[in-house]
């Protein structure tokens, strides 16, 4: 599985979509004054989250994670 060939305009909402399935956003609790959120996605084909991961962090100025 890949992240399909769309054009950038429909990038969002495909992430969107991809979340509401596969995904959940959340907060982590932490002693620092601001709380921190949290993404995260399933799935069994690394590649396709690392895809999402390089297009988030490309265009939310972010940085983030993998883990099994």
């Amino acid at each position: 599985m890949e992240v399909p060939n769309i054009s950038n305009e429909l990038l969002p909402h495909f992430i969107r979509g991809y979340l509401d399935g596969d995904g959940y956003i959340g907060y982590i609790k932490s002693n620092y004054p601001t709380q921190q959120l949290r993404i995260e996605f399933s799935s069994v084909n690394g590649n396709f989250l690392r895809q999402i991961q390089t297009i988030i962090n490309k265009n939310c100025n972010s940085s983030g994670c993998l883990r099994k």
